[in-house]
């Protein structure tokens, strides 16, 4: 999911509405990587930070963040377009977790990778809050 600072700022904290979809028939590893990502071209780039989280809150419990912090903070500049990333990598890859939705249904930009690259499309936007101090 993009975002775009109004100031010039260090993140100090993202918290993100991460959780567990498997169960006892399904299972998949219950975790996943978040990161803060600069842009490339309108799609996520280079991450900044990379955070790991397992034992996800099973799906339909209400109101579990998870919540990356960074206390060195991670600038970020004013009117520049970034990326909060979801994802997998190989120890992950048997994951069967998901990002909850913003509770209006609100609708925009968002990028998904299945494994051929990134693809920008136009949906609902999941929840998550970008948290710092202004420089």
């Amino acid at each position: 999911m993009p975002f775009t600072p109004k100031n010039d700022a260090e993140v100090t904290m993202i918290k993100i509405a991460l959780s567990y979809l498997g169960n006892a028939k399904c299972g998949g590893f219950n975790g996943n990587l978040v990161s803060l990502n600069e842009d490339s071209n309108g799609l996520p780039g280079t991450a900044l930070h990379t955070w790991s989280f397992t034992n996800l809150p099973e799906y339909g419990t209400c109101c579990t963040l998870q919540v990356a912090k960074s206390p060195e903070g991670l600038t970020v500049t004013k009117g520049t377009k970034y990326w909060v990333v979801a994802f997998t990598n190989k120890k992950e890859a048997t994951a069967n977790d998901g990002w909850y939705l913003q509770y209006n249904l609100v609708k925009g930009p968002m990028a998904g990778n299945t494994g051929s690259g990134w693809q920008l499309h136009n949906t609902y936007v999941t929840a998550f809050g970008v948290f710092g101090n202004k420089k």
